[in-house]
């Protein structure tokens, strides 16, 4: 009898988990599905992407889910020179630091002050001046310094001209293989930066539902991959050029 009674409590309880898991698989599928219809034009996405709301799942679907926006910083204002020295390609690197971006022609997302009031950003002047642009009424930016950009250095070679973009691809390679000076930090200090990052969104998501983060692109390009690795989900992959918008979802425990 007791046996009976164990096996039947086990077998309920495997029908319940079985029924979460397929709810909860289904609820993903479903923002999928959702993220699919945006697809980018030109310099943005037509239509620009939002928050996926209540209104937007079957009816029947109760699950609380938690969003995440990545917002890459737009194009800073800075002219790029083909073939450059050593103390040239040092002088955009700071440059690159201290410009504020070009006119956002068309905001690549839409987000309401009601759906999310506060607006997290790096304080580097390309984050903050790209988020003053898209969220300029109605929103409260907070900036933080977790979320600045990954640093490095121009790998010295004077007196040759090369191309800018071999300074700046050599000099990140140089940087993550420990080959750089004591100004900078190590990859992996960075990436234990990253990881207090992704727990800062995770609480604030927990705590607010809905997040946006203005930001820099290797830096969002590790904090996706530590969110990924918490349970969240890439929901949508914009891409990883200027203004570019990535989507995380993770359903909320109750």
């Amino acid at each position: 009898m007791i046996f009976r009674f164990q096996y039947t409590s086990l077998l309920l309880v495997s029908f319940f988990l079985y029924g979460i898991a397929t709810a909860q698989k289904s609820t993903y599928e479903n923002v999928k599905k959702f993220y699919d219809s945006f697809e980018k034009s030109g310099d943005t996405y037509d239509p620009p992407v939002r928050f996926i709301n209540a209104s937007d799942f079957p009816k029947g679907n109760d699950i609380e889910l938690l969003q995440i926006i990545l917002i890459r910083h737009a194009e800073p204002k800075i002219k790029r020179k083909g073939w450059t020295t050593f103390y040239e390609a040092v002088d955009l690197r700071h440059a690159y630091d201290t410009v504020e971006v070009y006119e956002i022609s068309k905001s690549p997302v839409i987000v309401r002050p009601d759906e999310v009031k506060n607006i997290r950003c790096s304080p580097l002047v390309r984050a903050r001046t790209t988020a003053e642009q898209l969220f300029e009424t109605g929103h409260h930016i907070i900036y933080d310094s977790t979320f600045i950009e990954f640093r490095n250095e121009v790998i010295p070679i004077p007196w040759i001209k090369l191309p800018l973009k071999f300074w700046l691809v050599t000099s990140r390679l140089f940087w993550m293989a420990g080959l750089h000076s004591d100004h900078v930090p190590n990859l992996s200090t960075e990436k234990q930066r990253a990881r207090r990052g992704m727990e800062k969104l995770t609480t604030w998501a927990e705590e607010e539902k809905r997040i946006v983060l203005v930001a820099h692109g290797f830096l969002n390009r590790y904090l996706i991959r530590y969110l990924k690795k918490a349970g969240w989900q890439h929901s949508f992959d914009g891409g990883y050029g200027y203004a570019n918008v990535q989507v995380l979802t993770k359903i909320a425990d109750k």
